[in-house]
């Protein structure tokens, strides 16, 4: 729920033309709660040995192109309007 509304924050920052430096937080957000909606997630990579911080340094890259996705979306229907 609160991944979905950051990414619609983020279409909605497209759309209004905000400068992208603003969508950082949101990318850090929603890697952080990515990795933690279902609560069993943190433990089974923990059983498995991986890092914490490895784990949210390698999902930054792919949940930034997502978010930057749709704040290019946003702004793409921004400027038709």
């Amino acid at each position: 729920m609160l991944g979905t509304l950051s990414l619609v924050a983020a279409g909605v920052l497209g759309f209004l033309n905000v400068k992208v430096w603003w969508i950082v937080p949101l990318i850090i957000l929603n890697n952080f709660i990515g990795m933690h909606t279902p609560p069993e997630r943190m433990e089974r990579l923990r059983e498995m040995g991986a890092s914490y911080w490895g784990f949210f340094f390698t999902n930054i890259p792919l949940i930034a192109l997502l978010t930057a996705a749709i704040y290019g979306a946003g702004y793409g229907i921004g400027l038709l309007f």
